[in-house]
């Protein structure tokens, strides 16, 4: 199957739905029309391609070698609930409160149910740009980033005091 043979299946779908929702066929015409220079494409290639366009958009690096898609295996719903568990921490970070072991054990919490790639997908959404290989590396490196803002909340803190 390729890229031309899925164009056919979207046109065919939105003449499906033409009676029933004019938006859907648009919608699905506009895919279609979208498909148009990728016709050639096999549906690997255009996977792969869509890979490098969503790691473009994400990082704004432009990809040299392929990159794989997002394992079916990550659980999307918990790694975005874990993102706003961060981001909830990273705000926290700057409060008196807020020491570093709360910081190293909420760290250690959020990412308790996680497998491998969704730490290391975590990390990339967290804003971690470096490479990031386990998930031990993930969390060391999004602790880090957390406790980074603390000590730097703490030091300005400090020469105000002065």
């Amino acid at each position: 199957m390729n890229v031309a043979d899925f164009q056919k299946l979207t046109k065919s779908l939105a003449a499906a739905f033409a009676a029933d929702s004019t938006k859907v066929e648009k919608e699905l015409l506009r895919l279609s029309e979208g498909l148009e220079p990728f016709q050639d494409l096999s549906i690997a290639e255009f996977t792969d391609f869509l890979a490098k366009a969503d790691e473009y958009s994400r990082t704004g690096i432009v990809p040299t070698k392929s990159v794989k898609t997002r394992s079916a295996s990550i659980n999307h719903q918990l790694v975005e609930e874990s993102v706003k568990d961060l981001q909830l921490l990273f705000e926290e970070a700057v409060q008196a409160q807020t020491s570093y072991s709360v910081i190293q054990s909420r760290v250690k919490l959020i990412g308790k149910p996680l497998k491998k790639n969704e730490a290391v997908e975590l990390a990339k959404q967290f804003g971690i740009t470096e490479a990031v290989k386990s998930k031990k590396e993930a969390l060391e490196k999004i602790e880090s980033r957390i406790a980074r803002r603390k000590e730097g909340h703490d030091h300005l803190t400090s020469v105000r005091d002065m």
